[in-house]
């Protein structure tokens, strides 16, 4: 009985073997995960370098799924944009067609982008707030700006401030415009020092103060504030602080005085040819610059602008300000040219005066322009073959007595042309451009921004903004001199449902003048978007960083 026993039991461990070495389900593996830094705003691939791989199903990358702690919204094709800074837990879990799942966790440290300017929806004026105050909302409203700040404690925990440029030595008197909630008392401050208290009334409001700038410098700038943090209504009161601001004002005086603020100006890359149904030829020579008319069909004085070249001197002129203009000009022919003096080179009452030289004698034309803007020439003779060369340019500022400056918020604005149509309105300090019609070309549906300065290396610089439309539509950003198409800045992107934020990077070039922002939608394409809201917020400019 024991031989039977011991040639069964092998037996029956044979016919149990095929049970026992039947392969077990592997789990996933996640590869290429590592932590990530990155700047706020900015679109990063979630799955670079990433993959999930499975030793029964293969390749699984497609099925992992992914979580962001804070909560950041992963899209479809695993790009997440991190808006603020922090530290965000990102978690990958992938499973395999039986349920065997795999988990890892990796990091993100996201850095804040340093802001050179983030007020150029608001006419310069920025808010700060600091202690335990939160900004529920702020930004432009068209004509206004707007804030709701709750939980200020003390006066400097919310901050309205703007930077003038201010003459030593010259006594300002500002004025302030807006409309608050609460009435109470706030104080005013330049470059952090308290300079006075003022009243405040539930309503409108128009708070002066007086301040003289005791720099050792001629001039320079300074950071004029109005703190806002100790007038939420008291103990008990939950209801935020609510402002409105219109612009502001300053009244002084200038002794008389008289200065050159262009001399031996150099012409070259300034220049830019225009001919309408005439030929010719513009040549930028340093300190001159000669337009030759070859041939032109026209000879009525009325056709003297199809022919001629503008000259950007880049030098920004203020609205009331008296400026002398000099400049010698010669002309190969007896013929009457032209020279206009303009605050813009296209635009509305882009000419401030025309003038009519005579060849050999030098030109002196004294103009005083109701808006600001930048100084442009336009050499003209689009009348005539002729050669004429224009040099020597000067332009002298003549300042003294009274000055009053406004500093206003300006809307935005929209050129729709060739049937493109639409509404711009504001909602919640977004600009908001709900398109009805689309044209056919880019520049058809036109949102601009106002004007603003800036100067430096346009390299060193991203713009930044935030964008959403009800419905996908096409656009082309583009940063440009005011009133005319010169670009530092250009990109063709596509604004979607939910908000999210656009980096471009910048040419390079130098800049020294006023610019704007230009978003164009003219396209057939778009066509299917008419009626859409379009917000555009959060528009900034930030020093270039590493991680760009």
């Amino acid at each position: 009985m024991k031989k039977i026993s011991l040639l069964v039991l092998p037996l029956a461990a044979v016919l149990l073997m095929p049970g026992c070495m039947q392969q077990v389900n592997q789990s996933p593996e996640l590869t290429g995960i590592g932590d990530i830094t990155c700047l706020a705003g900015q679109r990063v691939d979630l799955l670079d370098g990433v993959a999930a791989l499975d030793t029964e199903d293969g390749d699984i990358t497609p099925d992992i799924d992914i979580t962001i702690i804070p909560q950041t919204a992963v899209s479809e094709d695993y790009y997440a944009v991190f808006e603020e800074a922090g530290t965000y837990e990102i978690i990958y879990e992938v499973k395999d067609s039986l349920g065997k799942s795999f988990r890892t966790t990796a990091y993100a440290d996201v850095i804040e982008r340093e802001v050179m300017r983030d007020d150029i929806a608001t006419g310069g004026f920025r808010l700060t707030c600091g202690g335990h105050a939160d900004v529920i909302s702020e930004g432009t409203d068209g004509s206004g700006y707007s804030f709701s700040v709750q939980n200020g404690e003390i006066a400097e925990d919310i901050r309205l401030g703007k930077q003038y440029t201010l003459t030593s030595g010259v006594e300002y008197t500002f004025t302030y415009n807006f409309t608050s909630n609460f009435a109470g008392r706030i104080k005013a401050a330049a470059d952090g020092k308290v300079i006075a208290d003022l009243n405040v009334v539930a309503g409108e409001n128009a708070v002066t103060f007086e301040y003289a700038n005791q720099s050792q410098s001629p001039s320079s700038d300074c950071n004029v504030e109005l703190w806002f943090g100790g007038l939420e209504g008291g103990d008990g009161v939950e209801q935020p602080l609510e402002v409105r601001l219109s612009g502001s004002r300053i009244d002084y005086v200038m002794p008389d005085s008289e200065y050159v603020a262009i001399e031996d100006f150099n012409f070259t890359g300034r220049t830019q040819p225009r001919f309408d149904g005439v030929t010719g030829t513009v040549t930028d020579n340093g300190n001159s610059v000669t337009l030759e008319i070859t041939q032109t069909d026209y000879s009525g004085d009325g056709d003297m602008w199809r022919g001629g070249a503008f000259i950007d001197t880049g030098f920004a002129i203020e609205a009331g300000t008296t400026y002398i203009v000099e400049f010698d000009s010669e002309a190969e022919n007896a013929l009457p040219y032209g020279v206009n003096i303009q605050r813009q080179q296209w635009g509305p009452d882009e000419v401030i005066q025309g003038v009519t030289p005579v060849s050999g004698e030098r030109t002196v034309a004294e103009v005083t322009p109701a808006a600001g803007g930048t100084l442009w020439l336009y050499i003209q003779s689009g009348n005539s073959v002729n050669t004429i060369t224009l040099s020597n340019l000067k332009v002298t500022v003549r300042d003294g007595g009274p000055k009053t400056e406004y500093f206003n918020i300006l809307p935005f604005t929209l050129n729709q042309v060739n049937g493109g149509a639409g509404s711009l309105g504001y909602e919640g300090g977004s600009v908001v451009y709900t398109p009805t019609i689309f044209g056919n070309s880019w520049g058809d549906n036109e949102l601009r921004s106002p004007s603003f300065y800036l100067s430096g290396a346009a390299e060193n610089y991203v713009i930044q903004f935030t964008a959403n439309a009800e419905k996908t539509i096409n656009c082309v950003f583009a940063a440009s001199t005011t009133g005319s198409w010169n670009t530092f800045a250009w990109r063709n992107f596509t604004i979607e449902e939910g908000r999210n934020t656009y980096s471009i990077n910048c040419d390079s070039k130098a800049l020294d003048g006023n610019y704007y922002f230009i978003w164009q939608f003219g396209s057939s394409a778009n066509a299917v978007a008419a009626g859409a809201k379009i917000k555009i917020s959060d528009i900034k400019i930030c020093y270039k960083s590493d991680l760009e």
